[in-house]
């Protein structure tokens, strides 16, 4: 499946300051919904459970955010050898954890292909992005980790350094991750997901 050691991919830059604002704008446009889960993969549907996940969320698409999504992760799936089949996006998640927000681990990966989804349908969530769209000193705490396995029977876990607005992360789903609880302030972000066939 994953031929690779490389749990994570970072790049700064991928979105300029107005960009993040234009992300923003764009999102606000939306409704505003709360965060949910996916308890019973894709046929069940998610629900509120602020044990796990305590964050206001607006979905939305662009297709000039779509552009340079693709981009870079075209790089980082050609950089880290993860080399997968990849060939659709989710729309966007315009994600805000305000002070005490967080998201508990779990994996964006769905355990099955989607069904009824449209142009979705039969595919599987195959890599994941999160982009910081705020200046961290804005807001405490909300730091984005991952746990990329154990080693001497510890599991592995480390917080990715994202240090300014338009900075990205680009991770497979399968990989366990959270955002650890905002303790001042605002954190903002935008997450998408890239899908494929099935693995086989």
């Amino acid at each position: 499946m994953l031929n690779s050691r490389v749990a994570y991919r970072v790049y700064s830059d991928v979105f300029s300051p107005d960009d993040c604002v234009k992300i923003e704008e764009a999102a606000r446009k939306r409704p505003k919904l709360t965060g949910k889960v996916a308890e019973e993969g894709v046929k069940q549907p998610e629900i509120v459970n602020r044990e796990i996940r305590d964050s206001d969320i607006y979905f939305f698409a662009e297709e000039w955010i779509a552009r340079k999504i693709q981009e870079v992760v075209v790089r980082a799936n050609t950089d880290a050898g993860w080399n997968l089949n990849v060939t659709d996006l989710e729309p966007f998640q315009f994600g805000e954890y305000g002070t005490g927000g967080y998201y508990d681990w779990h994996l964006d990966s769905l355990g099955e292909p989607y069904t009824d989804k449209g142009r979705l349908t039969g595919k599987v969530r195959k890599l994941s992005m999160s982009v910081l769209i705020n200046d961290p000193g804005e807001f405490e705490g909300g730091e984005f980790e991952v746990s990329s396995g154990y080693r001497d029977n510890r599991p592995v876990e480390k917080v990715v350094e994202l240090e300014k607005p338009g900075d990205v992360v680009v991770f497979p789903s399968v990989l366990a991750h959270r955002v650890r609880p905002v303790t001042k302030g605002t954190r903002k972000s935008l997450v998408c997901w890239i899908l494929g066939p099935p693995y086989t």
